[in-house]
């Protein structure tokens, strides 16, 4: 038993005469940078009473096992204690970092051989005060060459109490907050973009989802703001106690948003009403906390919002993983999202309580998840987009089925005018554009379409062709037999035509009294001559009957066909179909009648096309 008592007081001897050592910062010369954590000294002071004078004198001082101190919830004041060593000829200039903003007081002892000096700093103190003006807290002290000084930092706070020490040269510092200022600029920018990229959004389409999304991206940007110390800077230098308010104010609104807007893009009211209602219960308890904030005690609004938060992330991916299995498309994306989200989050909240210890991954593990988030959600906002035009589609279908079903007389015109559909007044229009008696277009008809057929035909430098169609000797089939049968010869010779016209770019209308023309967009002469042939002979077989009275009629047919260019009048078709159509009357009727198209432009008929 002795021999043992003997090995244990060895082993104390040895670790008490190597607590210098874990504890030492020495400056050579390539030094630039130490973390204070694992090895070094601290002291927990319940009373919060003690000075310097008696922790000097302390010899029960605890070595951190931690990586960065970090002890949660507590009233306690800790002393943590190190020794700077600067064994070089010169001095050095040195600054003491503590990187956790939330801190309400931290103070400096350096004592030297010359002295002690003291700083103060802390989120209770303005921002104009504090040893130097910055997110962090900072405190700059030189030590001259050949001398070490020891340093006691004595940290109190009313909320969790984390204390990432560093101790760096100046230089060195600078060098890092520069590099780490520019990621925090771009994670920021990152999140203020997407917000208002979802606020325009909402503004374009007033999809109340897209508010919501883009109200928690400018909730969190705050929180995140807040978390690094901006707002008592740049904001209310000059006032200490609104910075924690405001955390749980952004805190609070991250909330509220992502549930609802989980609760409107997930469609939960319809699907799944009972988890709907523990979501938006959930929601606006978060937001009941943002007006609480500035009434109740602020350790009790951290931990119910904490814990709100916490429930929130589980009851929205519950949400997600529900969706995900109902086969709800963009749930996918969501399920994803929330899981980096909720993984980064939830390891924030544990180091900020103090279950986890803090590190370079645990500290940045929420900026981490948010982006995966953001890249998420972008996939997420393309499939809602994919299912609002596969919905529009679907719809104009439905509206092209109805069309033909009520219109199968005129079948192959509604198919030629299929790219009008997506347009919401095409029924207006049509009934604004179509003959009475044949339920062909009528000439307004064909006058915007021919315009529109010419000036594509220069455009794509293609054929554009125009049968202009006569029927024979009509005077005297109405003198004869009366304007009823007329109408009636007038509504066959329509159908004869359509029967022969099979292209959906094609038109047929009703030009005047006894005149029919048929336009043909990208259409050589030949094959202009071909179809004109054809509704020839078609007139040729088929036979008018009515009342009893039987005839059969012929057309005379003008066909002209031109590839449009610079300097040629739209008009020249029309021209030169009706100079056609007249000698094919004169060389005896029931006939076609075509010229080839011109070679050189023709001067007469001039006209500026732009």
């Amino acid at each position: 038993m002795k021999k043992w008592c003997q090995l244990i007081t060895t082993l104390w001897l040895l670790i008490s005469t190597s607590l210098p050592a874990l504890a030492e910062v020495r400056l050579d010369e390539g030094f630039t940078h130490r973390h204070l954590g694992e090895g070094v000294l601290f002291l927990e002071d319940t009373t919060g009473k003690r000075t310097l004078h008696d922790i000097q004198s302390e010899k029960n001082w605890q070595v951190s096992t931690q990586q960065t101190f970090s002890f949660g919830f507590t009233e306690s004041v800790f002393w943590i204690k190190t020794t700077v060593v600067n064994p070089m000829a010169r001095q050095r200039s040195l600054l003491a970092q503590v990187d956790y903003p939330f801190l309400d007081e931290i103070r400096l002892f350096i004592v030297k051989q010359e002295g002690i000096e003291s700083y103060l700093t802390g989120d209770s103190v303005p921002s104009s005060v504090r040893p130097m003006r910055h997110v962090q807290h900072l405190i700059p002290f030189d030590l001259e060459g050949i001398q070490s000084a020891d340093l006691y930092f004595r940290v109190r706070s009313q909320g969790t109490v984390q204390i990432p020490l560093d101790i760096w040269t100046q230089t060195a510092f600078i060098e890092m907050d520069h590099l780490r200022s520019i990621l925090y600029g771009v994670f920021f920018g990152l999140l203020l973009s997407i917000s208002l990229y979802h606020f325009f959004l909402f503004l374009s389409i007033r999809e109340k989802a897209y508010l919501n999304y883009s109200m928690f991206y400018v909730s969190l940007l705050g929180a995140y703001v807040s978390l690094n110390g901006l707002p008592s800077i740049f904001f209310w230098p000059n006032t200490t106690n609104i910075s924690d308010r405001f955390l749980i104010v952004c805190v609070g609104f991250a909330i509220y948003f992502p549930c609802m807007f989980a609760y409107e893009v997930l469609a939960v009211k319809a699907s799944r009403p009972a988890l709907g209602i523990v979501m938006k219960g959930n929601g606006l308890l978060g937001l009941a906390m943002v007006a609480l904030a500035f009434f109740l005690p602020y350790i009790l609004s951290l931990k119910i919002v904490l814990a709100l938060a916490i429930s929130s992330i589980t009851i929205n991916f519950i949400v997600y993983v529900v969706r995900f299995l109902d086969r709800y498309p963009p749930a996918k994306y969501m399920l994803l999202s929330g899981f980096f989200a909720s993984v980064g989050l939830f390891i924030t909240i544990f180091v900020k309580l103090g279950v986890i210890g803090s590190s370079f991954l645990t500290e940045n593990a929420s900026y981490i998840g948010v982006s995966m988030m953001a890249l998420l959600h972008a996939f997420a906002l393309s499939q809602r987009i994919n299912m609002d035009k596969d919905q529009l589609a679907s719809t104009q279908q439905e509206l092209l089925n109805a069309k033909q079903k009520t219109n199968e007389d005129l079948d192959h015109l509604v198919r030629a005018r299929t790219f009008e559909l997506e347009q919401a007044n095409e029924k207006l229009q049509r009934l604004s554009t179509t003959d009475a008696l044949t339920k062909l277009g009528n000439r307004r008809y064909f006058d915007d379409l021919y315009l529109q057929a010419f000036h594509q035909g220069y455009r794509d430098q293609s054929s554009v062709s125009l049968l202009l169609l006569d029927i024979d000797h009509f005077k005297h089939i109405n003198d004869t037999y009366g304007h009823q049968f007329g109408d009636a010869c007038l509504i066959e010779a329509a159908k004869h035509i359509l029967s022969c016209v099979r292209r959906p770019q094609d038109t047929v209308a009703r030009y005047g009294g006894e005149e029919f023309v048929v336009l043909l967009p990208n259409t050589t002469l030949d094959g202009a001559v071909c179809i004109a042939e054809l509704i020839v002979g078609r007139f040729r077989e088929a036979k008018v009957f009515y009342t009893g009275a039987e005839i059969m009629m012929t057309v005379s047919i003008g066909v002209v066909s031109v590839i449009p260019y610079a300097g040629l009048n739209e008009d020249h078709l029309l021209s030169k179909a009706d100079k056609l159509l007249y000698r094919a009357k004169q060389n005896g009727r029931n006939r076609v009648e075509w010229e080839p198209p011109p070679s050189q432009p023709e001067e007469s008929f001039i006209l500026d096309l732009n």
